[in-house]
């Protein structure tokens, strides 16, 4: 296997790890706290309105959305992670076709310059 090929597996295994290992400590530790701050502005702030205390409403909402700002950031920080580890993943994969080893070029597999569709009508012809 490749340095780089293995560079790309090894690290989109890692970065998925670590980003699935940050998504359960955040949901066991953090999330709770974060969910009740957001449970509880709304409702102080739909009561604010209810109240018709205006100040009270938009000061409620302020927190809502910070509160939620800060939750969103931190699902899209371990969901991202993850995303780039499959691309990771995926490139590891797939190194030997992207980088022309693995289509039977001259310098894989030691042949003459043929294009690859030169290569193909040459295989075609060896069948018949």
């Amino acid at each position: 296997m490749m340095n780089s090929r293995r560079l790309l597996l090894s690290g989109g295994v890692a970065l998925a790890v670590l980003g699935m290992s940050y998504g359960l400590w955040y949901a066991v530790f953090a999330e709770h706290q974060a969910l009740d701050s957001i449970g509880g502005s709304l409702t102080s702030g739909f009561q604010a309105a209810a109240a018709r205390d205006g100040a009270g409403a938009e000061s409620a909402l302020l927190q809502y959305r910070q509160a939620k700002y800060s939750y969103d950031r931190q699902v899209d920080v371990h969901g991202h992670w993850i995303g780039l580890a499959m691309v990771l993943i995926v490139l590891g994969i797939g190194f030997d076709h992207v980088s022309g080893i693995g289509h039977g070029h001259s310098r894989a597999r030691g042949r003459d310059n043929r294009s690859s569709s030169q290569t193909r009508r040459a295989a075609a012809t060896a069948v018949r």
